[in-house]
């Protein structure tokens, strides 16, 4: 009885070509991944930065629209009075009803910031600890 034993000579080169094959597309993975989590993080700032300006253009929108809700009252007790014409009265009017327009734009462009930003940060790739460990 014989025992044969096979080695292969020429497989050690296709080892190392498969190994290197490997490598390279556990690296593109890599940097694709890190890639698009740049790109996540990019919009996510983005859409943050959006949301605080949309903020601020809603909080002076309110701002002005109840001065101009002031005005108007004041405006339609001088009329009331005597002390003023009608024409002052609907000016001011229509400037509060401008600012009341204005103010409803300026939440609806808030509230579209807002989606963006729960989208964006939904879109944000989350690590687990398994992760974090795994990268040190």
């Amino acid at each position: 009885l014989g025992v044969g034993i096979q080695v292969p000579i020429f497989e050690g080169g296709a080892i190392h070509a498969r190994m290197r094959a490997n490598q390279h597309r556990r690296d593109s993975e890599r940097a694709r991944a890190k890639d698009l989590k740049r790109r996540i993080t990019a919009q996510v700032r983005a859409a943050a930065n959006a949301w605080r300006v949309a903020m601020d253009q809603q909080r002076a929108a309110q701002s002005e629209a109840t001065r101009a809700e002031r005005v108007e009252k004041s405006a339609y007790k001088r009329f009331k009075a005597g002390l003023s014409n009608v024409h002052a009265w609907t000016t001011a009017r229509e400037l509060s009803f401008r600012s009341r327009v204005a103010f409803q734009s300026a939440r609806y462009r808030r509230m579209r910031a807002r989606n963006a930003l729960h989208f964006a940060a939904a879109m944000y790739p989350r690590s687990t600890e398994a992760e974090k460990t795994k990268a040190k």
